[in-house]
């Protein structure tokens, strides 16, 4: 999946009581890809859930976009507050789990085109970027409407002071929450037998 992205890889520690559920399983010879779907829809469901609460894993607050604060034009067009990480959706909706034997995986999707953005959400970015050369239409200055014309905009740089907004991790209730559904997994497994 994270082909081209980013790749950040989670060992869920201190979860003694999980580690034991997983070996009891792996001893029983119990297939665990019931327990690492289990573990992907949580996940995934909690990184989502981030976009609509507007804060990284253990609740830490994202620092506001000039979106949100209503600086800038939405895709719309219109400037009023927004929310952070959203405009039409792409990077929430490019959130995926992909379960392999062995392993589940949960990130964004490297065939989408917020893929290439993840990166810099999720770590922030403080760089100077190029801006090659194109044409602007141009039908409004310092928020007064003029006759629409097309301008020549030159090669520049760019400086992005991109904060991090962390969407992608493991927090304390997501190791509960995976406990408790593995737990109720295995005790189906034991009550249906």
């Amino acid at each position: 999946m994270p082909a081209g992205g980013f790749y950040v890889e989670v060992e869920v520690l201190g979860l003694e009581r999980a580690r034991q559920v997983a070996r009891y399983v792996k001893n029983l010879g119990e297939d665990q890809q019931p327990l690492l779907a289990i573990a992907g829809s949580i996940l995934e469901a909690s990184t989502l859930n981030r976009f609509q609460t507007e804060s990284g894993p253990g609740g830490i607050p994202w620092p506001k976009s000039q979106a949100a604060l209503g600086k800038v034009p939405r895709a719309s067009g219109k400037i009023s507050p927004g929310r952070t990480l959203f405009d039409l959706g792409g990077l929430e909706g490019s959130i995926r789990h992909d379960l392999r034997p062995g392993e589940v995986e949960v990130g964004v999707d490297a065939r989408t085109e917020s893929a290439t953005h993840a990166a810099a959400h999720q770590f922030g970015s403080h760089r100077q970027t190029v801006v090659v050369a194109h044409t602007r239409t141009i039908n409004e200055a310092f928020g007064v409407p003029i006759p629409q014309r097309t301008v020549n905009v030159r090669p520049h740089g760019r400086f992005t002071n991109l904060p991090a907004r962390p969407f992608i991790g493991v927090d304390e209730q997501d190791r509960i929450d995976l406990t408790d559904a593995w737990l109720d997994h295995l005790r189906s497994l034991f009550n249906g037998a």
